[in-house]
């Protein structure tokens, strides 16, 4: 009765559906006020009393009905999800239409697997018509792969995602859980931290790593995660593969890395220097330093204590000598303890090349009862140049060279003819602390040395 005077009527016995008499049916027949759900939930109230003329005319007639519903929608779909999936899972609409609706759709549907038309589900994700959700994730991957859409889909959120293992097994078979996780963990397009996030609650790790196709930045999260675990076989891969992030394989595993893999096989020297370097504890640096056996320059090192004593003490590199000299007075005592047996054990070294020493570690070599005075007047000799007139006189009290000592009282001492008594007073002479010296008149064997007169003092302070 209501569709005769609500329909036209065409020639071909069918009516032809205007949405302008729906909405007369939805205010008159169903008792709604017109408003835009009219336009936007348009089947959802439709369907609401489905024995209604109306509902059953618009099953036969669904083509038509979509036309119409589409034209008048606005672009904007709000139907509830029962109706969203009664006209997404009705095989008599066209595919073009169905996509046009989801074009429009602000509908989320809850679970992707309720669309029966699989097609759709990519045109779902692109649009995130379905919600952000574990179960909706792993039913898309299992019938399509991780292809662009699903990877889209899951970055697309920040959402926390916890997959269950035993879910998946039980209800994608045997391996599943495997499948999806290795396909995540060799993705490169999902995001770093939508990676870690989904990877982490697996709890899974490889018992031997071998994908050599993975972008750096997601290995260093399997690194993190301890998904990549430090074996022997590990440590090969990840330095012929990953070379850029070895060290921080290496010391994000330093205790199994030091006291179970590396051994004298596949220690490598370039590789331990590196891990000096890092913020790893000493206990580890000095295990891998009892491996080398060739010398470490600490030069512009920034090494601890207890390892640079360790180098000082096994692995010396002789090069470093002049540096230590020099570094002397700013070490700790221990490593100047080290620098005082270094430079008494290498002493003829230090006087043959002539290197320059502190006045500290100066006076603690003259002060040691490891060096003959002949050594140590060699050695005072060799930084006599540098020195103040103040800290000779120290040293000649400490060497109990009394007569050099004279001098600076103005006296006039005989010397034994040699080299480094030669060398000495001409030191003296050069710095006018003597006047000269020159062979005894009477002892050839001998030089006379004059300390400066008491005139030359005075022009001096003038």
């Amino acid at each position: 009765m209501y569709l005769e005077t609500k329909f036209h009527f065409r020639n071909s016995g069918l009516y032809q559906i205007r949405f302008d008499f729906i909405s007369l049916i939805l205010e008159n027949v169903y008792g709604l006020t017109k408003n835009s759900d009219f336009n936007k939930k348009n089947y959802t109230l439709i369907n609401s009393r489905h024995d209604e003329p109306l509902a059953l005319y618009v099953k036969n007639s669904i083509n038509q009905y979509m036309r119409t519903m589409l034209d008048n929608c606005d672009e904007c779909i709000n139907d509830e999800e029962s109706a969203v999936l009664a006209l997404l899972n009705n095989s008599e609409i066209d595919e073009d239409k169905k996509e046009e609706y989801i074009s429009y759709l602000q509908t989320i549907i809850e679970k992707i697997e309720t669309v029966k038309n699989e097609e759709l589900w990519n045109v779902l994700l692109q649009q995130g018509l379905v919600i952000y959700s574990e179960d909706n994730i792993v039913h898309y991957f299992f019938k399509f792969g991780l292809d662009s859409f699903l990877i889209d889909f899951i970055n697309s959120k920040s959402a926390e995602l916890i997959f269950n293992s035993n879910s998946i097994d039980s209800g994608f078979g045997e391996g599943a859980t495997s499948n999806f996780f290795n396909a995540i963990l060799t993705c490169n397009e999902i995001s770093n931290e939508r990676y870690e996030s989904i990877l982490e609650p697996f709890n899974r790790f490889y018992g031997s790593f071998s994908e050599t196709n993975i972008d750096e930045d997601k290995v260093l999260i399997l690194i993190k995660l301890n998904i990549i675990r430090m074996t022997g076989s590990a440590l090969i891969f990840m330095r012929e593969n990953y070379p850029n992030l070895l060290i921080a394989f290496v010391t994000h595993n330093i205790k199994k890395y030091t006291e179970e893999v590396i051994n004298e096989e596949n220690f490598d020297m370039l590789e331990m220097l590196s891990v000096l370097e890092e913020k790893v504890d000493d206990k580890y640096k000095i295990k891998l330093l009892q491996f080398a056996t060739t010398e470490i320059s600490l030069i512009e090192r920034s090494y601890s204590v207890p390892v640079k004593l360790y180098i000082l003490e096994n692995n010396l590199d002789i090069n470093d000598i002049p540096f230590l000299l020099s570094c002397y007075p700013t070490e700790s005592d221990r490593i100047k303890n080290a620098i005082i047996d270094i430079s008494i054990e290498r002493i003829d070294d230090i006087i043959t090349e002539q290197y320059s020493i502190p006045f500290e570690l100066q006076v603690e070599l003259l002060e040691s009862n490891h060096l003959p005075l002949e050594m140590k007047k060699e050695l005072f000799a060799l930084s006599l140049p540098n020195m103040s007139e103040e800290q000779v006189k120290e040293i000649l009290s400490t060497l109990e060279m009394n007569d050099f000592l004279s001098l600076f009282n103005r006296k006039r001492p005989t010397f034994e003819i040699n080299e480094i008594n030669k060398k000495i007073l001409t030191i003296f002479k050069e710095k006018q602390w003597i006047t000269k010296f020159e062979v005894d008149k009477n002892e050839p064997n001998l030089f006379r040395a004059i300390g400066r007169r008491i005139n030359e003092e005075q022009t001096e302070l003038l």
